[in-house]
């Protein structure tokens, strides 16, 4: 049976440029909603965020579309976003107003159905043929270049559209790092920016690059409040405006809400420390999916081919996958290994390490197959505990097939290191546990990005002669990143504990 999900596209531009808008119609603050954050008297103060920006210290404006709803933008450095969408210039909407391009202009097409898109006029505002030329700017960082990479591989093997590599192109998108992550919707005319920070990682860059051809964000649909709730009372106050709906008069509605889309915000998106803004009315979701994936649903690829052509390139499903460790108990100063067969031979399935029962967004550690349908892979000692391996098709939280397996201690006296929980948020401070140093007085701990060479530290303390106990190190963007023992103010390595930091 074919399932009917949805994604949702508008057109908008004010007068010269083309973008897209929400609307706050019938939306008012319910304070009958239930709030997650009880004490209102303690909340933390408001920040920007990767996915968008706060109105606090900034203008927040309305501005009239050409249907006559009101929506409300926030000025950043002359420029008016939406969340991460940029809208356009300040002053040009508040002299011009925004016109409004909706599917009722775009032909139907009864070979390929729309399940959940607002499209494009036959002509104009969508990127010709398919084709997006772009560049990277120099100060593109080696992270955000990879994840941007990924994406567009992504894109291009997934959906009828082709980003390429610029050459003499007049209309183009130009990727480089930001405060956070952003894009303008759909076509705009001349260069075009993307913004991709460092810590946005793969599921933003696809993301933007869904603005980039012309989507808008899935949650802001006029039936949305029959899917989710919206916790109003737990958004930071600065950043509600990010939550408005598109009016009906703005776009048209088709399918099923698609929770799985990758223009859907995460369930804590702009909360107050953290809490749920955004949560599922119906059950069966997988909210640790929600707003956190790396892939294009069946949504999203239906929704790019009614506007782009092509088929939905649905990725081939794998055979019967398996998964096992190389023995049931490891000891603590055993390297882990576990081996794979009959993976999809996609070149981002992935293994990962959790804790019995953790979250599959809270693992320990992880590598990529690159491509192997069959092998194995060697990870790091772990601490004494409970565990379980877990194997992902390409990027994904799709959990394939799960082994667990054990860790003993040795009772031995070697040095080891833990992270205090082995998902932190960019918000709190990094706490390691180490036990059993040599005792030095400057034995030290170095926070790094994973992989990057010892002297490449980002933060570091001294232990001062302690053998056991803590150090608590400045918070982290999100990434993923691993904690390191050294001897005596020297870079002789004792031992290293991986960990992950998220956005939230």
């Amino acid at each position: 049976m074919l399932i009917r999900i949805s994604l949702l596209l508008v057109v908008l531009f004010s007068y010269s440029a083309s973008h897209s808008i929400n609307d706050f119609s019938g939306n008012s603050l319910d304070n009958s909603q239930p709030a997650i954050i009880e004490n209102k008297s303690k909340l933390s103060k408001t920040d920007d965020s990767l996915w968008g920006y706060s109105s606090k210290g900034r203008e927040l404006f309305e501005v009239t579309t050409s249907s006559g709803e009101i929506i409300t933008l926030v000025d950043v450095d002359g420029l008016a976003y939406s969340g991460d969408m940029i809208i356009g210039r300040t002053e040009s909407l508040k002299e011009n107003g925004l016109k409004i391009v909706t599917g009722q202009e775009f032909p139907e097409s009864d070979e390929i159905g729309p399940l959940g898109v607002t499209r494009y006029p036959s002509s104009g505002y969508k990127w010709p043929n398919g084709v997006v030329p772009y560049v990277y700017a120099s100060n593109l960082t080696s992270d955000a270049r990879e994840a941007m990479n990924y994406a567009i591989s992504h894109w291009n093997s997934r959906t009828n559209l082709r980003f390429v590599q610029r050459t003499n192109q007049s209309d183009y998108i130009t990727v480089r790092d930001g405060g956070g992550c952003s894009s303008y919707v759909g076509k705009q005319g001349g260069s075009q920016t993307v913004t991709l920070a460092r810590g946005c990682g793969r599921g933003a860059a696809v993301h933007e690059l869904g603005h980039a051809i012309g989507f808008w964000h899935e949650q802001t649909r006029t039936d949305r409040d029959n899917y989710v709730t919206i916790y109003w009372n737990n958004i930071q106050p600065d950043a509600r405006f990010n939550f408005e709906k598109i009016s009906s008069r703005d776009g048209t509605n088709f399918g099923d809400y698609d929770f799985r889309s990758i223009m859907h915000y995460r369930t804590n998106a702009f909360g107050i420390n953290g809490a749920r803004t955004i949560w599922p009315k119906v059950g069966g979701v997988d909210t640790d999916y929600m707003g956190r994936g790396t892939q294009l649903s069946q949504g999203d690829l239906a929704a790019a081919a009614s506007i782009y052509g092509g088929g939905t390139n649905p990725p081939p499903p794998p055979s019967n996958p398996t998964i096992k460790t190389s023995k049931s108990t490891f000891l603590d100063n055993e390297n882990i290994m576990v081996s794979f067969s009959g993976a999809s031979g996609d070149a981002y399935d992935w293994i990962g390490l959790y804790r019995q029962g953790g979250q599959n967004s809270e693992y320990i550690n992880w590598q990529y197959l690159n491509g192997a349908t069959n092998g194995s892979r060697q990870f790091a000692p772990l601490p004494e505990g409970n565990y379980e391996a877990r194997l992902f098709f390409n990027d994904s939280y799709n959990v394939e097939a799960t082994v667990r397996f054990s860790v003993e201690s040795t009772g031995q006296s070697g040095p080891t290191l833990r992270p205090a929980k082995s998902t932190f948020s960019s918000r709190e401070n990094i706490v390691i546990e180490f036990r059993n140093s040599a005792g030095n007085e400057y034995d030290w701990i170095g926070l790094y990005q994973r992989g990057d060479e010892n002297s490449e530290y980002i933060s570091w303390r001294y232990l001062r002669q302690r053998r056991d106990g803590s150090v608590s190190l400045p918070a982290l963007p999100a990434g993923n990143y691993s904690a390191r023992l050294f001897f005596n103010d020297s870079y002789r390595l004792e031992v290293q504990v991986d960990f992950r930091v998220v956005d939230n």
